[in-house]
């Protein structure tokens, strides 16, 4: 219950980060691994300057294991649409591990780890 209590609490902390458009604060809250190959520029870069998030509501918590969570989020964002903003609200799924003593914001898009270097194909 203390873990749930404490992921729902970063989830909530990374997204008003997020909506505040603070987007090295929000870093803090991606995995040590993401972190160490990634540069606070790097990820404030991977968002648009379109997007504005409003209000985040978790809904609920899936546990895939004891260190693996999925957050449902419903999200108020706008962004602009011919010339005029457009408010919506939309379903999130943010994944989270637990990993030294704290849960940590993976991106399912990105990989975990290090991404290996691409080899050279065997020459014919």
């Amino acid at each position: 219950a203390a873990l749930d209590g404490r992921l729902r609490e970063r989830v909530q902390e990374r997204w008003n980060a997020m909506i505040e458009r603070d987007f090295s604060r929000a870093y803090e809250y991606e995995t040590p691994e993401y972190r160490e190959t990634h540069t606070p520029t790097d990820y404030a870069r991977s968002f648009g300057a379109l997007v504005a998030w409003h209000v985040v509501s978790v809904k609920n918590v899936r546990y895939d294991s004891a260190d693996e969570a999925v957050v449902k989020l419903t999200l108020d964002a706008s962004f602009p649409v011919g010339g005029e903003d457009v408010r919506t609200t939309v379903p999130l799924h943010d994944h989270w591990v637990y990993h030294q003593d704290e849960w940590w914001r993976v991106d399912a898009d990105r990989p975990l780890g290090k991404v290996p270097e691409p080899k050279p194909s065997p020459s014919e």
